[in-house]
C-alpha cells in the first residue's frame, strides 16, 4: 500500500505493480481500485499498472470537501506527477471517464500517451437533447434520497445493476458492495449530483489522443452514448462487449487481451 497527500490535504491511497509502459486505471463512482481485481495481475506482466482510490472512496481519505469531478482529476494530476510518470495509457471507467475529460479539459495530454474509456454517456443526465443518458431529474432525487437513508439497500440495487451473469453476481456481489459502502453516503450523494449534470460534450471533440471507446450491451449506459463518444474523437477505436458494465471484471480476459491490443 502506498499513498501521497494532495495539495488541499487529502491521503489519497493507490498501489503500483508490473514494469514497463504506464497503465492508470480509474475506477468508477462509489468502487475503488479492488474493482479491477481481474486485471491487474494479467496486465502487470506487460505494463506498469497504477490503481488508485479516488478521494472519499476506497483506502483513500474522506475528508468533508472535494467531491466534484474536477477536484477528482486535480487528485489524479498529482498523482502522476508524484509517480514522475510520462506516456501514459489512462483508463477511466463510468465516472473514470468524466475524471478523464476532466483531466483533458485542465491538462490536455501532459504526461498522457492515450485514452481507454468505458462505458460512461458523454452527458449522464436525460433530457430533451439527451434522450439516452443515464438518469432523468426525479430518478436521480430519488437516488439522492436513498442513498442518504436507506444506504445499504440502494447500494445493493445498484451493484446488481452493474454486474449481468449469475457466477458474476455470486461472485463479485459481496465485494463490490463492501467498496461502495466505503464511501460516505452524504459526500457519495454530492459526487452523484456533480457527476450526472456535468455535461462533457464540447469537451470530447476536442480529444486528440489515440483512444479506445469500449461498450457493453447488456449495460444500462446505452451503447449509443459509446457510440457517440468514440463518433465525435477522430480516428478513436470503438469494442463491444456481451455482459454489462463491469465487463472487465466479467469477461477480464477479453478486456485485457483488447487494452494490450491497443496500447501495445
Amino acid at each position: 500500500m502506498a499513498a501521497f497527500t494532495t495539495n488541499d490535504g487529502v491521503s489519497i491511497h493507490y498501489e503500483v505493480q508490473g514494469t514497463g509502459k504506464p497503465l492508470v486505471l480509474l475506477h468508477g463512482w462509489d468502487q475503488s481500485g479492488k474493482a479491477f481485481c481481474n486485471n491487474i495481475s494479467a496486465l502487470a506482466e506487460k505494463y506498469q499498472v497504477v490503481t488508485v482510490d479516488l478521494r472519499g472512496h476506497g483506502e483513500s481519505g474522506k475528508p468533508s470537501y472535494g467531491y466534484r469531478i474536477s477536484r477528482l482529476a486535480m487528485d489524479v494530476k498529482q498523482l502522476l506527477d508524484t509517480l514522475e510518470l510520462e506516456e501514459v495509457s489512462l483508463l477511466g471507467w463510468f465516472m473514470g471517464c468524466s475524471v478523464v475529460w476532466s483531466y483533458w479539459d485542465l491538462f490536455r495530454g501532459d504526461r498522457l500517451s492515450k485514452l481507454i474509456l468505458v462505458d460512461e454517456p458523454p452527458l449522464c443526465l436525460i433530457n430533451s437533447s439527451n434522450p439516452d443518458g443515464f438518469s432523468n431529474n426525479s430518478d436521480l432525487e430519488d437516488l439522492k434520497e436513498a442513498l442518504l437513508k436507506d444506504t445499504v439497500n440502494a447500494t445493493k440495487g445498484f451493484v446488481d445493476m452493474m454486474l449481468y451473469t449469475p457466477e458474476g453476481k455470486a461472485r463479485y456481489s459481496q465485494q463490490t458492495l463492501e467498496e461502495s459502502l466505503k464511501f460516505p453516503a452524504r459526500e457519495c450523494a454530492h459526487l452523484l449530483l456533480n457527476h450526472v449534470y456535468t455535461d462533457w460534450r464540447d469537451v470530447i471533440p476536442t480529444i486528440t489522443l489515440p483512444t479506445l471507446v469500449i461498450a457493453a450491451k447488456n449495460s444500462h449506459v446505452k451503447v449509443s452514448n459509446n457510440q457517440w463518444t468514440h463518433a465525435h474523437i477522430a480516428n478513436s477505436q470503438f469494442r463491444l462487449f456481451e455482459t454489462a458494465h463491469m465487463m472487465f471484471m466479467e469477461e477480464a480476459g477479453a478486456f485485457n487481451a483488447a487494452l494490450m491490443e491497443f496500447i501495445g
